[in-house]
């Protein structure tokens, strides 16, 4: 199984996903790692564009959505995304994906893909909060 963690310093588990600075995607097998792949944050390249206008219409919305699943084929193959918080933009193109994204309080990046991977890791699914 692969899990993906949003990671500030390739140790430790964070949020904003938009803004963290990487993350690390890990395969776990029988609760061990087997590999870890860090990734830098597409979205940090890309981070001025989004905040600015073409010829007087601000787009903003339109290169969220692109920046979003810019991000979501970066992560692809990865069962779930453990981060602190997302926007609900970036949790709908991941979930369009396949990925869960889920909020957890656990900090260590390897203790909380292997938790998540053994079903023990505490956390919200934030697709909860958004049900109909």
């Amino acid at each position: 199984m692969k899990v993906a963690v949003a990671t500030g310093n390739y140790k430790n588990i964070v949020g904003h996903v938009g803004r963290c600075k990487g993350f690390i995607i890990f395969d776990i097998e029988n609760g061990q790692i087997l590999s870890k792949k860090e990734i830098e944050n597409p979205l940090k390249h890309d981070e001025h564009h989004s905040h600015h206008s073409h010829e007087g219409h601000n787009h903003m919305h339109h290169h969220g959505h692109h920046r979003h699943e810019f991000l979501a084929g970066a992560l692809e193959g990865a069962e779930a995304l453990l981060c602190k918080s997302a926007g609900w933009g970036m949790i709908s193109s991941l979930n369009d994906r396949g990925i869960k994204v889920l909020f957890t309080e656990e900090s260590v990046a390897e203790k909380g893909a292997i938790e998540y991977s053994n079903g023990k890791l505490d956390y919200t699914d934030p697709n909860d909060d958004y049900s109909e």
